[in-house]
């Protein structure tokens, strides 16, 4: 009989010190003030902040229960943390080890700003770093870019043969068209899953663009993005012929529908997304790893250029002067990376795609 793996079990919030949960709610006190500027502090971010400290104390009560009794900022130490580190070991991967260290790291920060804690945040972003490194295979934006481009072909193949658009092939373009959109326009899931036509997605002549508020980035930075020619005449024939046969898609507004009337959660969206992906490549490739295969392909292709990919991922390494440029970096450094790929997947047919096909017949 197989064992199964033991749950790293973190204290929960409400059994927390009193002093440990005091500091931590007038951090966010500060977090909540508008006149404090803690934009980078998401209310996702944060509560991965309280996740991983709820661990640590799920260790300290397994392992350490004396450090309990002392202060908070006297508990971590370059023993402790190395003795934390090997029991994360026990049951996760390094990534995932080194994005707790990380984490704690980041809590201890902010409740404890007096205190230098670069330390414990350095070990963890090693950890992370060589985890991924060893984890992961390098995929460029291109292959991605022809994946999509591939799924929508065959769902065009399949509506000229069968003379109808069936759901299953509506579905199959919409993944397609999904992937190939974040090829080019890296934005994190969320954001992805909560595009609208007509608010965050809309056309200016025969272009597509894609304009995300500042409210609706984990960064709190306006995204803009433009899609290709070829991608928008691909975006026009998702709207026209492949979306209205996904049941209940003309309930709501949102880009990316899902059967029964509802638009596409991010986890649904991840999902499609590393299905399609293992059958193509072997292996799966998620919506954030789009981000990396972005950056990478700006490294690799046109490597001149390569400090536009901090903009086209809005990643907050920039002077507080630069943020405010932010949107025409971010848009620039867009069109740079559709050009960088496009030159890779460069042929007539790409150009071309999408140009003369009409359906035979249509199930609406």
């Amino acid at each position: 009989m197989t064992r199964k793996k033991r749950r790293n079990k973190g204290r929960p919030y409400s059994e927390w010190p009193a002093e440990d949960r005091r500091l931590w709610e007038r951090f966010c006190d500060q977090a909540r003030d508008p006149f404090v500027d803690h934009r980078e502090c998401s209310d996702t971010t944060l509560k991965s902040y309280v996740y991983a400290y709820s661990l640590f104390l799920g260790f300290l009560d397994q392992r350490c229960p004396d450090l309990l009794q002392k202060p908070a900022a006297e508990r971590v130490s370059a023993e402790t943390a190395e003795e934390f580190i090997a029991y994360l070991r026990e049951n996760c991967r390094e990534k995932t080890v080194g994005s707790n260290i990380e984490r704690l790291a980041n809590f201890l920060m902010r409740v404890h700003p007096d205190a230098d804690w670069k330390w414990l945040l350095r070990g963890g972003q090693k950890i992370r770093t060589e985890g991924q490194a060893r984890e992961k295979r390098i995929v460029l934006s291109d292959p991605l870019l022809a994946l999509g481009h591939k799924l929508m072909d065959e769902a065009i193949e399949e509506v000229e043969q069968f003379g109808v658009v069936l759901s299953h092939t509506a579905t199959k373009y919409r993944d397609g068209l999904m992937i190939a959109v974040l090829s080019v326009a890296p934005m994190r899931r969320g954001p992805l899953a909560k595009l609208e036509i007509g608010r965050q997605v809309r056309k200016a002549g025969e272009i597509w663009r894609i304009d995300v508020p500042e409210e609706e980035t984990k960064t709190h930075r306006r995204e803009i993005y433009e899609l290709s020619p070829t991608i928008s005449k691909s975006f026009d024939l998702y709207l026209e012929i492949f979306r209205p046969e996904i049941p209940g898609a003309l309930d709501h507004a949102a880009v990316w529908a899902s059967r029964g009337g509802k638009a596409m959660s991010a986890t649904l969206i991840a999902q499609s997304i590393e299905r399609r992906t293992l059958k193509e490549f072997g292996f799966k490739v998620s919506p954030h790893r789009f981000r990396d295969a972005a950056a990478t392909a700006m490294a690799v292709y046109d490597p001149k250029n390569v400090r536009a990919a901090r903009d086209l991922l809005s990643h907050k390494s920039f002077s507080m002067t630069e943020r405010y440029y932010i949107r025409a970096h971010s848009f620039e450094a867009g069109r740079k990376l559709i050009e960088c790929v496009q030159r890779q997947l460069h042929s007539s047919e790409l150009r071309n795609r999408g140009k003369s096909f009409e359906p035979a017949a249509s199930s609406a």
